[in-house]
């Protein structure tokens, strides 16, 4: 949704040939960042109960890592027939992928480098997007996607971090990672949660004034931040119920700032 989003907001009045071949490329650089990092985070996962198939020995790590570095040569060579610029965007994004889940910078493991990929990553796929659609890069500033990119990407890394955190604690801890429940306890962590999700609706209804295009999204992200602090307030400390509010909202927000440019 991130990148059809971004490629919305280029304004482009017909989908250049390099789109599709664009769009396939990123889905497979996404798909490296996460059969990586499940391929990482056995122990962790293990340990929360996922479903993961790595996780749960349906698939062998060894076959999924090969499959990952397949998948991000496939990504590289896809790129390319989409454009320089785009292929830059492609290996930022798997690099940061590797950088997350594996040494020597295992970003995962802190809670300002772990929000900070999210929010990198997020800018990246909208930038993807806009790039692969055409969208003339010397002239962002006279499109929305600066706002509606910044204001997402944060959505996703201030909000979605506390919010996966707070379920995933145990299997973090017996990892070893340092994440916010770690280093704040339960409470601190939804205290974080609310005040992010507070924040970034305010900085987006503030933003809706001077830009009216993104009113649709500053107003779905207020009412996300509302629907995830009262279930980040009644959840218990293992719910994923704060972190599925976080997600439904991320899902209609990117929807608000699309459609008004597919169909205004």
């Amino acid at each position: 949704m991130r990148f059809c989003t971004g490629a919305a907001l280029a304004g482009a009045e017909a989908w250049p040939s390099s789109l599709l071949p664009g769009f396939v490329s990123w889905m497979l650089a996404v798909f490296f960042a996460y059969l990586f990092n499940g391929v990482t985070d056995v122990v962790e996962d293990r340990a929360n109960g996922s479903s993961r198939p790595i996780a749960g020995g349906l698939l062998p790590p060894g076959t999924a890592a090969r499959v990952a570095v397949g998948a991000a040569a496939l990504a590289l060579g896809l790129g390319l027939l989409t454009g320089v610029v785009f292929t830059v965007l492609v290996a930022a994004l798997l690099f940061l992928g590797h950088a997350y889940s594996a040494p020597p910078l295992l970003l995962k493991a802190r809670p300002a480098t772990s929000a900070g990929t999210a929010v990198g990553s997020a800018l990246l796929t909208y930038a993807a997007g806009f790039v692969a659609a055409g969208g003339p890069v010397t002239e962002v500033a006279g499109t929305s996607l600066l706002p509606v990119a910044l204001l997402l990407a944060s959505w996703m890394g201030l909000v979605g971090a506390p919010a996966k955190d707070l379920p995933d604690a145990r299997g973090d801890a017996a990892a070893g990672r340092r994440n916010l429940s770690a280093v704040y306890g339960a409470a601190g962590t939804r205290i974080l949660l609310i005040a992010a999700a507070a924040a970034v609706a305010v900085a987006a209804d503030l933003v809706s004034l001077a830009e009216p295009r993104v009113i649709g999204m500053a107003l779905t992200l207020s009412a996300g931040a509302v629907v995830v602090t009262g279930l980040a307030v009644k959840a218990d400390v293992d719910s994923r119920a704060p972190y599925q509010g976080f997600m439904a909202t991320q899902y209609a927000a990117n929807a608000t700032a699309m459609l008004p440019v597919l169909f205004g």
